[in-house]
């Protein structure tokens, strides 16, 4: 297959942060000093798409959940021509509703849900994983019962929540018949789910009318994130099972970090390497 016959998906887009510099020697975290540039550097890479990060550290300071932020926002949105449809909420990873209902947790998400619909973003993934992993004996009832407060937000805003756990297929599909179809879904994480060793023939026959958003990554067996291609992803296998279930949305890029600082040229190459293998199982 040539170059120029790969074609790269208005569909994909990037994590935000990940065309940044690591801050706080983390994988991933809001950009505080550079995330006006991310716009651009999406432009010049041809990708149109931007998945919104907000995590715990200066919370209330996010650009998303003020105003003039939210103003800023949508002017480079206009500027560059990049859609922000969807917030990762890592708040969630560091603050696992099931273990408060504190005022300041349901008020956190109730604060972000408001804040999406002034900037066009429609899916909030929650992370369900690491310090919020429900592999710990958690009451899923509990869970339900958190988020059903955020219910009245979401329809009335045209909003959706995605689900991204380290449950099993069977596990995961409990735990989805809680919540309504139309306001909660999935968002699924094949680096992570290869890391667990799911069989994504499983995963997606199972809940692949629910997904509503992707997450690209790669990683081995019990590993952390490497390098596309470099893993246990099987990623003609995962894209092609994604098209039959009849997915059409996002393909967000939360890959690994380069090693050598030029986060830039890893993106392009990423970009390039998901385009082939999406142009491969006919996925545009």
């Amino acid at each position: 297959m040539t170059k120029e016959s790969i074609v790269v998906s208005t569909r994909i887009g990037v994590m935000q942060g990940r065309l940044s510099p690591l801050y706080d020697n983390k994988i991933q975290s809001f950009p505080w000093e550079t995330w006006q540039q991310e716009f651009e550097l999406l432009f010049q890479l041809g990708l149109r798409r931007l998945e919104w990060t907000i995590d715990s550290k200066d919370f209330a300071s996010n650009p998303l959940l003020l105003k003039q932020g939210q103003a800023e926002i949508n002017s480079l949105k206009d500027k560059w021509g990049i859609e922000v449809s969807s917030i990762t909420c890592d708040y969630f990873m560091e603050n696992p509703p099931w273990k408060t209902l504190e005022s300041r947790v349901i008020e956190g998400i109730t604060t972000i849900a408001q804040a999406m619909a002034p900037i066009g973003a429609r899916i909030l993934v929650i992370p369900l994983v690491d310090h919020s992993s429900m592999m710990r004996n958690v009451d899923y009832l509990h869970v339900r019962d958190f988020f059903s407060q955020v219910v009245d937000i979401l329809d009335s805003n045209d909003l959706k929540i995605a689900f991204e756990t380290d449950l099993d297929p069977g596990q995961f599909m409990k735990f989805l018949s809680l919540f309504p179809d139309n306001l909660f879904g999935v968002n699924y994480d094949m680096g992570n789910s290869a890391a667990l060793g799911y069989d994504p023939d499983e995963e997606i026959g199972s809940y692949g009318d629910r997904i509503i958003n992707v997450h690209v990554k790669d990683r081995p067996l019990g590993g952390i994130s490497v390098p596309l291609g470099q893993g246990d992803v099987n990623f003609p296998k995962v894209f092609s099972r994604l098209e039959q279930s009849g997915y059409s949305g996002n393909i967000i890029l939360q890959t690994a970090r380069a090693r050598n600082g030029d986060h830039l040229q890893a993106i392009k190459s990423y970009t390039s390497q998901v385009s082939q293998y999406m142009t491969e199982v006919n996925v545009v």
